[in-house]
Order: C-alpha cells, then structure tokens, then sequence
C-alpha cells in the first residue's frame, strides 16, 4: 500500500504541474493523434478498472460481503 499510495502522490504531483495548454496538446497513438486530457482520462479509467477488480477479489478471499449481500 505504501507503494501504491507514493506512486499516487506522484502521479498527483505531475499532473498538478500541468497547464490547460499542455493538456490539450495532441500525442501520436498507433494511428490517431489524441490530447494530453484524453490520455490521463483513459489511464484513470484503466486504473479504477483494475482498482476495482482488485477489491472484488480481495473481498472474495477474505469472505467480505458487500452490504447488499448480507441484507
């Protein structure tokens, strides 16, 4: 967690440093040109993806139920 957490605080502090200018710059991917913004948005996206399917499993092995499942 110590890790996760640091890695977030700099991916914080990088983006903190970012102009609007610098967002909306475009960056080659594949064949398409797509802007700085949508590129961190598709990273977020990913991010909470797997986020997510990490805290599923975990509440899997360790018996956790969600709220809703124990009503």
């Amino acid at each position: 967690m110590a890790d996760l957490r640091a890695a977030v605080n700099e991916v914080d502090h990088q983006l903190a440093g970012l102009s609007g200018e610098a967002l909306l710059e475009s960056r080659a991917s594949h064949k398409e040109q797509l802007t700085v913004l949508w590129c961190i948005y598709h990273i977020v996206e990913h991010f909470a993806m797997h986020t997510g399917q990490i805290l599923s499993m975990t509440k899997t092995l360790v018996g956790e139920l969600t709220p809703a499942a124990r009503d």
